[in-house]
């Protein structure tokens, strides 16, 4: 018979880490391969389209490719992170700001 959780009824004590892994899994996942197509498909393709995106907007151009450059690899490390629950709350932290 399992153990019920008193701060959630309803669910087994032990089901939390099973659902803390399939989540961390689903998100660390995502976000890794959000970055890794990005690297693979090239990231100065995708700098480009991100700039020409974004070119009636008031940021540089410099900043946009900054930024451009910078985040498929972010992604692909943040993914990482989560996925091998490694720093998860910064790790998460950092994937929701980007």
């Amino acid at each position: 018979m399992p153990v019920h959780n008193a701060a959630n009824p309803g669910v087994a004590e032990g089901d939390a880490p099973v659902a803390y892994l399939l989540l961390r899994a689903t998100l660390g996942i995502n976000i890794f391969l959000h970055g890794a197509s990005r690297i693979l498909a090239g990231a100065g393709k995708f700098a480009a389209q991100l700039a020409q995106q974004f070119h009636a907007a008031p940021l540089p151009e410099p900043v946009v490719l900054g930024f451009a450059y910078a985040l498929p690899c972010a992604e692909a490390a943040i993914g990482t992170l989560v996925l091998l629950g490694l720093f998860s709350r910064v790790a998460l932290r950092r994937g929701r700001d980007s």
